[in-house]
């Protein structure tokens, strides 16, 4: 099989916006992975290659997640990471990034086609 680019888009959210409204769960979050030698650029790339990590860290993130989609309203908060060495100069993520899920809906006349519509993605050299 060949390799080439693939296409791939994430909703993010500044770091900052999270300590704003999720202060003491991302403090929780980042002390339960310092006494275990990590941080979030570590866990992150723990996460994406789908590592084992400490009991007690999972259960800060996930605490934080949980605050996360209830001061949001529903908005789901993903630790994603991603290194440009894998993509494209031109990316506009590099390292650790937070995501946000559950952003979009559906209009009612999507729905009714959803099943007729597929998103399709590609990348284009220019």
């Amino acid at each position: 099989m060949g390799m080439g680019y693939g296409a791939n888009f994430a909703d993010t959210i500044e770091e900052t916006t999270i300590r704003d409204i999720c202060k003491i769960e991302i403090e929780a979050l980042e002390k339960a992975l310092a006494a275990n030698n990590s941080n979030l650029e570590k866990y992150a790339q723990e996460l994406v290659w789908g590592e084992e990590v400490a009991e007690e860290v999972e259960k800060a993130y996930e605490r934080l997640q949980e605050v996360f989609e209830i001061i949001t309203y529903g908005l789901t908060l993903i630790l994603n990471y991603h290194n440009s060495d894998d993509g494209d100069r031109y990316d506009d993520v590099n390292g650790y990034f937070w995501e946000v899920g559950e952003v979009y809906k559906m209009t009612d006349a999507g729905r009714r086609m959803q099943e007729k519509i597929e998103r399709k993605y590609f990348v284009q050299y220019g």
